[in-house]
């Protein structure tokens, strides 16, 4: 191993209903010049699809590529890249399309996989508690068109005690639980959607 790189993994099972339904696994490289680099599968037999996710970044700038597909067709039908700079941030459908780019402002990014959560949730109570959040907008696999296009929230984020925090806002209408370990890694959420199952995704 290269010494001046340090490689961390790590694997998030996502329980509803008593069992494990997804299951999403991340390695992170952190180069000595500050650089990085990030891949994390997420993917369930469940609903017969797997998220992708590579990014790699320095202190100035972030490049990211989603892809979506069907486990049962080993294929990968939607792809899409986001890149996000100090005061930018531009999308494209896939690699023949042409970049969108809007700045960035205060707005923050959050890239969908659950080892970003923990930095989402301090910058997000590091603004006071509340802030603009794009999300690539993973909702409707059918709408090949706007899968992963970026979709803006207004979030918040209150502390409730050591290593715990309350998450509000997008999807989750009612205050989601989040634990964050010492590092502020996303150790646990629990949240429901609607009326559906409570959902518990933990880090192993």
């Amino acid at each position: 191993m290269n010494l001046s790189m340090k490689v961390t993994k790590g694997v998030y099972e996502y329980y509803a209903e008593g069992q494990t339904l997804v299951v999403e696994s991340w390695e992170h490289r952190a180069h000595q010049d500050l650089s990085w680099t990030f891949i994390s599968d997420r993917t369930s037999l469940e609903f017969d699809s797997y998220l992708s996710l590579s990014a790699r970044g320095n202190t100035n700038e972030t490049f990211f590529r989603f892809g979506f597909g069907r486990l049962s067709k080993d294929t990968r039908l939607t792809v899409a890249d986001y890149y996000v700079g100090k005061d930018k941030i531009a999308f494209r459908q896939n690699s023949q399309c042409p970049w969108v780019e809007t700045p960035l402002g205060n707005r923050l990014f959050f890239p969908v996989m659950r080892y970003f959560s923990g930095d989402l949730i301090r910058a997000i109570y590091d603004q006071g508690g509340q802030a603009s959040v794009i999300v690539p907008s993973i909702g409707d696999p059918s709408d090949k068109d706007n899968f992963f296009s970026p979709t803006e929230t207004l979030r918040q984020v209150w502390h409730e005690s050591g290593f715990e925090y309350r998450y509000q806002g997008g999807p989750y209408k009612d205050p989601v639980k989040v634990f964050l370990n010492k590092e502020g890694l996303l150790q646990r959420y629990i949240w429901r959607q609607g009326h559906g199952p409570i959902w518990d995704c933990r880090l192993i």
